[in-house]
Formats: structure tokens, C-alpha cells, sequence
């Protein structure tokens, strides 16, 4: 893994705002959201970020945590991208 996925929700149900890729460092991702902050004129204690569980994601949002408070809460990876073991992808004919 090389980027992270970057994009801001709105709590009005409004379209999820795309900000592209950011490198995967934790500098990176920190430098990222200090931007963020400023674009929105908003401190990081108002910020609530959600990342996808896995190893990279629980490493980075243990730093967002501890070191920049942050508050995080993870979501599981979606289902379809793991498909179950002795099937042949997707289009196998157990999946049919």
C-alpha cells in the first residue's frame, strides 16, 4: 500500500467531498490534516476520522490517537474483496 484514501462527509447527508491520495506515512497523513483543519477552519479535537481495519490502518490510527488526539473508529473491510476459500473469484461457479 503506497497512498491512503482521503475524503470529508458532511453530518448534513451531503456528497463525501474527494481529496485524492495522500502518501501512507504517518507524516504524510499528519501534514494532510492539518490542512484539512485550516481549509475548514476547524481545530483537530473537532475532527473524527474513520479508517478501514487492517494492519496499516490500526498502526496509523494508534498515532492519531496518542499523539494528536484524535478521535478514530474503524470500519471492516468490505466482504466482496475477500472472496471465500476454495471458490475461484468472483465468478466462480459456487458464487453463481
Amino acid at each position: 500500500m503506497d497512498s491512503v484514501a482521503v475524503a470529508t462527509a458532511a453530518s448534513d447527508d451531503s456528497q463525501p467531498l474527494t481529496y485524492g491520495n495522500w502518501g501512507c506515512s504517518n507524516f504524510s497523513v499528519e501534514r494532510g490534516l492539518v490542512k484539512l483543519c485550516k481549509s475548514f477552519q476547524i481545530g483537530k479535537e473537532d475532527l473524527a476520522i474513520v479508517y478501514q481495519a487492517g494492519p496499516t490502518g490500526f498502526v496509523l490510527a494508534g498515532r492519531l490517537i496518542r499523539f494528536l488526539a484524535v478521535y478514530c473508529g474503524s470500519i471492516e473491510p468490505a466482504l466482496e474483496a475477500f472472496p471465500k476459500a476454495g471458490t475461484r473469484g468472483f465468478h466462480s461457479r459456487k458464487s453463481l
